[in-house]
């Protein structure tokens, strides 16, 4: 899943701004965004969560479903 992010944040960014996070890292961010299986996507919008997916995508599905929860 990391290339088609990467290449997912070429071409969205800077309108969207593409984060990661290390669960074992940070168990308690994970925790507290009911993070359970990786990878897992959440879209914020004014540090909310307003869409949240677990499972892989093609770059083509995570375009789609990005533009269409912002």
């Amino acid at each position: 899943m990391a290339p088609i992010f990467e290449q997912a944040a070429s071409t969205m960014e800077p309108q969207v701004i593409f984060a990661k996070l290390n669960t074992q890292e940070a168990p308690v961010i994970a925790t507290e965004y009911h993070i359970r299986s990786i990878p897992t996507i959440a879209i914020f919008e004014r540090g909310k969560v307003i869409n949240q997916r677990a499972g892989a995508m093609s770059q083509a599905d995570l375009t789609s479903w990005i533009e269409q929860s912002i």
